[in-house]
């Protein structure tokens, strides 16, 4: 590969880049947009993690657990209803599958409506995970 090759490649990739970074920038920020519809906006945030164009993780996270709402008014927890440990790190994508009605004994007893709350809070957030700290 000659040198002016090599300039080429490189300024490729770089442009490249750009433009993705770009373009995940605006795909990024219409996943809070409400007027699309939550479903269409849950898939694109899970490809967008999947591509790794979100990767953030919210160090000191939670996981927007308050949002959840047990019908017995029981209080969810990380260990408990998640099997997460302090400090582990979980991608929202992972504890959305807990979250499918059948998937879990505890998923049929969620409030309607707070799963939806909970995506919602997720897609605002800009994070694909968290590490649980209590």
């Amino acid at each position: 590969m000659t040198d002016e090759a090599l300039k080429e490649s490189l300024n490729a990739a770089i442009g490249l880049k750009a433009h993705a970074d770009a373009a995940a920038r605006c795909a990024k920020s219409l996943l809070a947009n409400q007027a699309i519809p939550l479903d269409e906006r849950w898939d694109a945030y899970v490809k967008l993690c999947v591509a790794d164009l979100i990767s953030e993780v919210d160090c000191c996270g939670d996981g927007y657990i308050d949002f959840l709402e047990h019908k017995d008014g029981d209080e969810l927890t990380m260990y408990d209803h998640f099997y997460i440990e302090r400090h582990e790190t979980r991608s929202y994508i992972d504890m959305y599958d807990y979250l499918i009605p059948g998937n879990y004994r505890f998923s049929e007893h969620l409030v309607p409506g707070s799963v939806d709350a909970w995506r919602e809070k997720v897609l605002a957030s800009g994070y694909a995970a968290f590490t649980y700290d209590w």
